[in-house]
């Protein structure tokens, strides 16, 4: 990764869903464990992460996601669902110093 916003090493992530069978739609909402205020793609490090100049990006369908934007999800009838997210490294303009790079993020499904 020679530059800030090269990118790296892209890893597919699903997140199963077991909807009830009353469970016709449903809102979600992904944010950033580190910092829920955060409304970028690029999670915030957690507090055992020592590598400088990277972090961890998640995107949706090939898009960069935005953390705490809400979103429509109607499974039609309930049973298991996945959500495919991609994530992926992305450098920042930080140096670079090898090590540990992690970050978390929390999905919450509302449903009606």
């Amino acid at each position: 990764m020679p530059t800030p916003g090269s990118t790296a090493k892209e890893k597919p992530v699903a997140v199963r869903l077991s909807c009830g069978t009353d469970a016709p739609r449903a809102q979600i909402t992904l944010t950033d464990a580190g910092d829920p205020t955060n409304s970028g793609s690029q999670l915030t490090p957690t507090a055992d992460s020592d590598a400088k100049g990277v972090r961890v990006q998640l995107l949706q369908a090939g898009s960069e996601v935005n953390f705490g934007r809400i979103w429509d999800f109607e499974p039609g009838v309930g049973g298991t669902h996945d959500i495919a997210f991609t994530a992926r490294y992305i450098r920042t303009s930080e140096a670079l110093v090898p090590g540990l790079i992690k970050g978390e993020a929390v999905l919450n499904v509302d449903y009606w």
